[in-house]
């Protein structure tokens, strides 16, 4: 909510900077030849900025909820828009009723409604109206390449291939095929779109969704950003109770409770921005191979989550764990063979009741 306040207060500073540009006339609703005072000007449009993003940021939480997910993004940019425009003029007719009120010292309408005939309130409507669509706009953009993404494409951050050292994990779907014969395309790919909504819990553990192939999904970490509170680790097991304690709305509309197998690997990635239709950012290395390869073995060993030595050496003084050796895999191009670990238990994540999963279910419900 904080960065809604800021880009809001930006924004209205932004409207008196070109509003009164050499044109200094009177804003004073009560006195239109009375001189401006700028800095009481700026002083209101702050306070403004400060009410229209709490405003905002509170019907941002609202339409972040699970109802709004299915949504195309025009329809989504527009009824947003609609609810910001709403909010604005509710917001101002309330502040503009009360500056008369004190004014005159009691509710006269009629100064109001003079006031108002003037049509000043137009200009600021247009432009809050514009700032809106563009803001839930680049919103969507936000959320179809990912958070920061959208910067990183526009000022060509990766126009030049860099290095970076970061945490990979790629989770796919259990008996995919199975499910698909039994369910069907199109309900397979509901049950996908149901399983990636869910998914969103991620980004508490400080994950950014990477790629989605099918019903895989790959999800990154920065090394810092991993290894803290071992969120590499929480974030798969938390996503896979919050599937557990949505178990009614599975079977239900499915049949079953899905499950998702992971493998995690650690290493050195090439980071370039890639394409000319249609741009992305991508990464490029044996990392993401190899962790590719370590979730392939989850069926055979029977494990759900498997990790790479590299993982294990970075995690395993962690005292919550257990770490347990299950095998090794010879990677192409490497002479030495790798070993796999498993986490076959932690107990401070496998909390019943997980009183932060319930409040997460009642936000999307």
């Amino acid at each position: 909510m904080m960065w809604m306040i800021i880009l809001w207060v930006f924004s209205l500073h932004i409207f008196v900077i070109i509003r009164f540009a050499g044109n200094p006339s009177s804003v004073n609703p009560i006195d239109p030849t009375a001189p401006v005072d700028i800095s009481a000007v700026l002083l209101n449009i702050t306070r403004g900025g400060i009410i229209l993003g709490i405003a905002f940021g509170i019907v941002d939480i609202i339409f972040d909820r699970r109802v709004f997910k299915v949504m195309s993004y025009g329809r989504l940019i527009l009824i947003k828009s609609i609810a910001y425009i709403f909010l604005f003029v509710s917001i101002s007719l309330y502040t503009n009723l009360v500056s008369f009120t004190i004014y005159y010292g009691d509710l006269d309408f009629g100064p109001w409604a003079k006031n108002a005939a003037r049509l000043s309130w137009v200009a600021p409507l247009v432009y809050v109206s514009l700032v809106s669509i563009l803001i839930n706009t680049l919103k969507q953009f936000e959320l179809k390449f990912g958070p920061g993404n959208l910067f990183r494409l526009l000022t060509g951050k990766f126009h030049k291939p860099q290095s970076d050292h970061r945490i990979f994990m790629f989770m796919d779907m259990k008996s995919s095929t199975t499910i698909a014969e039994k369910l069907g395309h199109l309900q397979v790919s509901r049950l996908i779109q149901d399983c990636f909504t869910d998914l969103a819990i991620v980004k508490d553990y400080k994950a950014e969704v990477y790629q989605y192939v099918g019903d895989e999904v790959v999800i990154s970490w920065s090394m810092a950003k991993g290894l803290e509170n071992l969120n590499c680790i929480r974030a798969y097991f938390k996503f896979q109770n919050l599937l557990e304690l949505r178990s009614d709305f599975y079977k239900t509309k499915y049949g079953f409770v899905p499950f998702f197998k992971a493998g995690l690997n650690v290493g050195d990635v090439t980071i370039a921005e890639v394409g000319q239709i249609k741009r992305e950012i991508a990464f490029h290395g044996d990392t993401l191979n190899t962790a590719s390869r370590i979730q392939d073995k989850c069926n055979e060993y029977k494990k759900s989550l498997l990790l790479s030595q590299h993982i294990k050496e970075l995690i395993e003084d962690n005292e919550e764990l257990q770490i347990n050796l299950v095998g090794e895999i010879m990677l192409r191009g490497k002479a030495q063979p790798l070993k796999i670990y498993s986490i076959d238990e932690i107990d401070m994540i496998k909390i019943n009741p997980p009183e932060e999963y319930l409040t997460y279910l009642d936000s999307r419900n």
